[in-house]
C-alpha cells in the first residue's frame, strides 16, 4: 500500500487480507512459530488515516495471539521508500504500543509478538527471509502489493519452496496491456520464468493472468486462484494471485473471495467469463459439476465432494455452495441421502436440509 487515498478496490483488497489472515494466524498458531512478510508495507495507512496492510496483518496477529498464545508471532514488513518507512516506523509502533497495552498479558505479548521494519529493496532481502523460514521451518505468509512493477516468477517461486507458505500476490496485468511497448522478451521472462513471445502482452488480460497462473502452478507445484478486480465496464484493474499448498488454505481462501465478491469483482479460474462475476451461484452448472464427477459411482460420500470440488483450484465452488446445490438436488428428487455409520458403528442423525461432511452418502436416482 503506497499511502494514497483508498480506492474501493483497495478496500476490498484489504478485506480480503484481513479476513484470511485471521484465519491463518489462528489456524497456524498451533507451530511454535508463523512468519508473516509485507513486501511492499507502505506508510500503513492511507491519506485518509485508514489502515493499510500492515495495520491489518498486525491487529489479525494480536488477535489471534489472545485465542492461541503459545506461538511466536513474528511480522516482517519492508518498505524501500525513506519517508514512507519513516512513516511506517512510527504508524506500527503506536499501533503495537496500543494492542500490548490491552493484550491480556502484555509483558507475554511483547516477547510473543514481534516485528521488524527493513528500510529495503524487497528482492534484497527475501534471500534471508525465505532463508529462515526453511531453517525453522515454520509457517510463512507472503503479502506481495508492487507499486507499479511485476515480481519476478523465480521470486515467487521461491517464497512458495517451503511446504507451509502462501502467498496473496498483486499481478499488476494492466500495467503489461497498458505499456506493453516496453515490455522486452528479458522482461516477459522474468514476469513468467520461461521465454515468451512479445505478442503475449496484445492479449486480453484474463488471457495473460491464466497464463501467469498455470506457469504459477507448474512451477510452485501450489494449488492458485484468481480474484479480478474489474471496473463497472467489466476491465481488469488488477488481480489477486493466491497460492498454497495446502487445501485447507485453499478451501478457506475461497470462502474469503466469495463473502468479498461483488457485481463490480470477479473471482474467476476461467478465462472465458471475463465480464460475469462466477460466484453467483448457477445450479444447473452445479449439477453438471457432480455428475461429471460422480456419475459413475453407485454413492459417494460428502467427504468425497468436499475433497474434490472444494479443497481444489480445478472448480470455483465453496463449501456453502454445495451445500446449497445438494440440497435444492435432494428437493428436486434428483439425489438420495443416506446416513452413514462412523468409526464406531454408530450413526449420527442428520438435521433437515444438512449435509455434513463425512457421516452422508449420496446416489444419484
Amino acid at each position: 500500500m503506497n499511502g494514497s487515498s483508498m480506492s474501493h478496490y483497495t478496500e476490498t483488497k484489504e478485506k480480503i487480507l484481513a479476513d484470511y489472515s485471521r484465519i491463518w494466524f489462528t489456524a497456524l498458531s498451533t507451530f511454535p512459530c508463523v512468519l508473516y512478510v509485507d513486501g511492499f508495507a507502505g506508510s500503513g495507512v492511507d491519506k485518509s488515516g485508514k489502515d493499510g496492510s500492515p495495520l491489518v496483518a498486525l491487529e489479525k496477529a494480536a488477535w489471534s495471539w489472545e485465542r492461541h498464545q503459545n506461538s511466536d508471532f513474528s511480522l516482517y514488513f519492508i518498505e524501500k521508500t525513506k519517508k514512507r518507512f519513516v512513516d511506517l516506523e512510527r504508524n506500527i509502533e503506536a499501533r503495537y504500543e496500543f494492542l500490548r497495552k490491552n493484550a491480556s498479558n502484555p509483558l507475554t505479548f511483547k516477547n510473543k509478538v514481534r516485528y521488524s521494519i527493513f528500510h529495503a529493496d524487497f528482492h534484497s532481502v527475501l534471500p534471508a527471509i525465505v532463508s529462515r523460514v526453511s531453517s525453522k521451518n515454520c509457517p510463512a505468509f507472503f503479502f506481495v502489493d508492487p507499486f507499479n512493477c511485476q515480481i519476478p516468477m523465480k521470486s515467487v517461486v521461491k517464497m512458495l519452496s517451503n511446504k507451509r507458505t502462501e502467498i496473496l500476490l498483486n499481478f499488476m496485468v494492466s500495467g503489461i496491456v497498458r505499456n506493453r511497448k516496453e515490455y522486452s522478451r528479458e522482461k516477459l521472462f522474468d514476469i513468467f520464468g520461461e521465454d515468451v513471445d512479445q505478442h503475449i502482452t496484445m492479449k486480453r488480460a484474463m488471457e495473460i493472468v491464466e497464463y501467469y497462473s498455470r506457469r504459477l502452478k507448474n512451477e510452485s507445484k501450489c494449488y492458485v486462484l484468481k480474484y479480478g478486480m474489474l471496473n463497472k465496464k467489466a476491465s481488469s484493474v488488477y488481480y489477486l494471485v493466491f497460492a498454497t499448498k495446502s487445501p485447507v488454505g485453499i478451501k478457506k481462501m475461497k470462502e474469503v473471495l466469495h463473502r468479498n465478491s461483488t457485481s463490480h469483482y470477479a473471482f474467476t479460474n476461467d478465462f472465458r467469463n471475463p465480464k460475469n462475476n462466477l460466484y453467483l451461484f448457477k445450479q444447473e452448472e452445479f449439477e453438471s459439476v457432480l455428475r461429471k464427477e460422480f456419475g459413475g459411482r453407485r454413492c459417494f460420500s460428502t467427504k468425497e465432494i468436499e475433497k474434490r470440488l472444494v479443497e481444489t483450484d480445478e472448480y470455483l465452488l465453496c463449501s456453502k455452495q454445495v451445500i446449497e446445490g445438494l440440497r435444492n438436488m435432494e428437493k428436486k428428487g434428483l439425489i438420495e441421502v443416506s446416513e452413514k455409520f462412523d468409526d464406531n458403528g454408530f450413526i449420527k442423525s442428520r438435521r433437515k436440509n444438512s449435509f455434513p461432511v463425512g457421516s452422508l452418502e449420496i446416489s444419484f436416482k
